[in-house]
């Protein structure tokens, strides 16, 4: 395959639709709290969605596009701000 690293194998991954990605939310843990969660985009490779408990009577928390590409050997989370 032209383009490809070797040993990686070429994976077909189903893009998430716009619509199911506004349907994403924050979590809750073992108590019932509600708690960040970090949402893989399928379709896109090493991007995230977090989601964020809402506060003050909000419906819906706030959300950040995260970015995590390899650098080296490190993986560090960046903060995409729109």
């Amino acid at each position: 395959m032209v383009g490809m690293p070797v040993g990686m194998a070429q994976t077909k991954s189903i893009e998430m639709s716009e619509v199911s990605i506004r349907r994403l939310r924050h979590g809750t843990n073992k108590r019932g709290e509600p708690v960040t969660l970090k949402h893989p985009i399928t379709g896109v490779r090493c991007l995230y969605l977090q989601c964020n408990p809402p506060h003050n009577g909000e419906k819906i928390g706030t959300r950040q596009w995260l970015y995590r590409p390899t650098i080296g050997s490190e993986r560090p989370w960046l903060d995409w701000v729109l």
